[in-house]
């Protein structure tokens, strides 16, 4: 999860806090599954987060 909100320009900690202003409710093991499996997926989540 770190390494892909580093290639997008944004920190572990700064994705997470955007996560719950947002209210986007996923869990680490979820964002984790999604790095391993579905990259793709979670960078457009880490791009939703920014806007």
């Amino acid at each position: 999860i770190n390494a892909a909100c580093k290639q997008q320009g944004i920190s572990y900690s700064s994705f997470i806090a955007r996560l719950k202003k947002n209210k986007i409710e996923l869990d680490r093991k979820i964002l984790s599954d999604l790095a391993r499996n579905h990259p793709q997926i979670l960078e457009k989540i880490i791009e939703k987060t920014k806007s």
